[in-house]
């Protein structure tokens, strides 16, 4: 047992029902706390050392249940522990059909699964400075008030982490002297499943300060990469209008609502009357208004290019396994539409259905299932649909974002606040919150509708908040100088610059390899490097899973790309940059959205 101080009492023999006169081995102790595996040679088994679950019940351990075949052999099975979801299991057996010795494998779903746990993480920080706090947190049984343990935040992050089973109410408490006790309560008794949730304790200090505080301070980010070197910007923002390239690749599936096999309508959808003058030239502005068109993107390039035929997959959720021939439904919309309005005929086009896609996306979660629930498309060869490309003007932002410092200090507590940018007396952009308010917030410059400044008149910021108490307060009003340069495509060497910027979107879910369709991008971009150029890669995530993960993915992307790059172009100066999560491209929402931001955008500046 623990002690207090942290250190460690007398190890105790647990007897039996646990301990035989024979061997027991590898102990594992699941995140309930109360479920204990290990491997033994001396309780009822087939041969060997086999696997074996007991749990502890109002304080003894129970008789030990062997885990029964497949999971045992008639060899020795050791070694087992859990995934933090406590359903996949890992082991080391000698059976037969291994390497030779010790081989590990992997069981799913476990068949005694220990109690569901909730992780509680975040940090304990000091109200009014935001610093760190090494604090003692204690957990309480919330009807009882009993004692379950107690530990202490990291004396340099203030972070912690605590796992909790389910089937109680926690009281979670922090804060000794010199700051006030702060406390939450968590609810599982009905916790079914393996659960994060995060949560800050913002400490008061027990002389509080007697009044409403609000400032704001914003830091214009410089990257050490400058694909506009040479455009000088002081303390400000610099727009320059520059002639580039864009590959856009279509994302290849229609996603479907929840048991319905109706296209929804977010996808325009035309009819055999008006695809007459349908042209890609008019497509609108971004990835996903593009995407959107992608039903008739693929019925003109069918059109126009007759030896093309078409594979369609259509596909369903976990949870809609049961709605009988769903995934046949939903194909047979895509290929009707395709035939009806366009024309193609039957023939052209290869229909089938599956359960879950080929390459799911985790069904453990709302955002996944909502992802599975799609149709498929490929050529029938197995390609993708191929990427749109564009040249145009386009506005290069120089630096790239914006980041805002809110800091709001009150002894009653924060009701809600508001931070606002405004440029020539309208306003551009509004971020609003209740009671707890971010550390930062990142500002891409866009306003609601995506719009970036188009002149050089200043951008204008202030943060307003209100406490518990009713009392407002506004912070004093800050600007942000705008520089604007349009350079046409004159050849001079003075207007310089070629930017042509790619997306690689086809990244499965939690994957980082390059795909064949991210390849033949790659061979686009290789078509654009000369000996003048520089390469700015950027990896990006959705907002699924941690932030710490979804940057470590992002990198993981952006880091394929760039050994890629690097053969095809050793002498190419070439950096990466890892955004993860913290610059959401699309919104999260929608599962197109989602796929779009598990991309690497690779930018190529080459001087003329």
């Amino acid at each position: 047992e623990r002690r207090d101080d942290g250190s460690w009492g007398k190890a105790t023999n647990l007897g039996p029902p646990i301990n035989t006169d024979a061997d027991e081995v590898s102990p594992f102790i699941a995140a309930d706390n109360m479920t204990l595996y290990f491997s033994s040679d001396g309780h009822p088994g087939l041969e060997g050392t086999d696997l074996y679950v007991t749990r502890l019940i109002r304080g003894q351990w129970q008789a030990p249940q062997n885990m029964g075949y497949p999971l045992n052999s008639a060899a020795n099975d050791e070694f087992l522990t859990l995934a933090a979801d406590g359903k996949t299991i890992y082991f080391a057996s000698r059976r037969d059909g291994g390497e030779g010795g010790l081989d590990l494998y992997k069981a799913y779903p476990n068949p005694y699964p220990p109690q569901p746990v909730t992780v509680l993480s975040g940090k304990i920080l000091e109200f009014g400075t935001r610093e760190p706090l090494s604090m003692p947190i204690v957990i309480r049984d919330a009807e009882t008030g009993t004692i379950l343990r107690k530990q202490q935040s990291n004396a340099y992050t203030g972070e912690y982490i605590l796992v909790l089973a389910s089937g109680k109410t926690y009281s979670i408490s922090t804060g000794e002297i010199p700051y006030l006790p702060d406390s939450l309560q968590l609810d599982l008794r009905v916790q079914e499943r393996y659960d994060e949730q995060s949560y800050n304790f913002m400490l008061h200090r027990e002389q509080p300060m007697q009044q409403l505080a609000v400032s704001v301070s914003a830091n214009v980010l410089r990257s050490d990469f400058s694909l506009l070197e040479g455009a000088e910007t002081v303390g400000g923002l610099t727009i320059t209008e520059v002639q580039a390239g864009e590959t856009i690749p279509l994302l290849n599936y229609v996603f479907f609502d929840h048991g319905s096999a109706q296209i929804p309508q977010r996808y325009v959808q035309l009819t055999k009357y008006t695809v007459v003058d349908y042209s890609i030239a008019a497509l609108p502005d971004g990835a996903l208004g593009k995407y959107h068109h992608v039903l008739n993107i693929l019925g003109q390039r069918l059109q126009q290019q007759p030896e093309l035929a078409v594979r369609l997959t259509g596909a369903v959720s976990e949870d809609e396994m049961q709605l009988g021939d769903l995934a046949g439904r939903r194909v047979q919309a895509v290929s009707q539409y395709l035939m009806d309005v366009w024309g193609i005929e039957a023939g052209r086009i290869e229909v089938t259905a599956d359960g879950l896609p080929q390459n799911p996306s985790g069904s453990e979660t709302p955002q996944g299932q909502a992802e599975n629930r799609r149709v498929e498309i490929l050529y029938r060869d197995g390609d993708n649909l191929e990427p749109i490309n564009t040249t145009s003007m386009t506005r290069i932002l120089k630096p790239a974002q914006c980041v805002f410092y809110p800091s709001i200090m009150s002894n009653a507590g924060v009701r809600e606040w508001e931070l606002a940018v405004a440029k020539e007396g309208s306003i551009q952009r509004i971020w609003r919150g209740q009671d707890s308010y971010p550390d930062s917030i990142v500002w891409n410059w866009q306003d609601a509708e995506g719009n970036v400044p188009r002149n050089e008149s200043p951008l204008s910021f202030t943060l307003s908040a209100t406490d518990i108490d009713g009392y407002s307060q506004t912070s004093q009003e800050h600007t942000i100088p705008v520089q604007f340069d349009s350079y046409t495509n004159t050849g001079s060497t003075s207007a310089g610059f070629v930017v042509d910027t790619f997306h690689l979107i086809l990244f499965d879910f939690d994957q980082a390899d390059v795909s064949r369709m991210n390849r033949q991008i790659l061979d686009q971009v290789s078509e654009r490097v000369t000996q003048q150029s520089r390469i700015l890669i950027r990896g990006y995530s959705d907002e699924i899973g941690t932030a710490e993960y979804n940057r470590e993915l992002a990198e993981r992307r952006a880091e394929a790309v760039r050994q890629v790059l690097r053969v095809r172009h050793p002498n190419t100066p070439v950096v990466t940059e890892a955004l993860g999560e913290s610059e959401l491209l699309y919104d999260n929402a929608l599962p197109e959205g989602r796929f779009y931001c598990r991309t690497v955008r690779v930018i190529v500046e080459t001087r003329r």
